[in-house]
């Protein structure tokens, strides 16, 4: 079976809950992160092994090919 190609947009508390799930699927594959803070993107995508970090989401939904860019609301801390 293919994975779903994923991408998180938003890392506050339901984004790394997200993140943390779709790690242990085993049909899901975790292509990309986005948040307001480039520097929070890039921490927990090294720390997840989730590919590109962005602090853009209309640019990384130009450049990665993603099935389903899952958006969260709320605020980052």
């Amino acid at each position: 079976m293919r994975r779903l190609r994923v991408a998180v947009i938003g890392l506050g508390a339901f984004g790394e809950s997200h993140v943390a799930t779709l790690r242990s699927l085993e049909h899901g594959e975790l292509v990309a992160v986005v948040s307001r803070r480039r520097e929070r993107a890039e921490a927990i995508a090294q720390r997840s092994a989730g590919g590109a970090a962005y602090d853009d989401c209309r640019r990384m939904l130009a450049e990665v090919r993603v099935a389903w860019p899952a958006a969260t609301g709320g605020t980052e801390g």
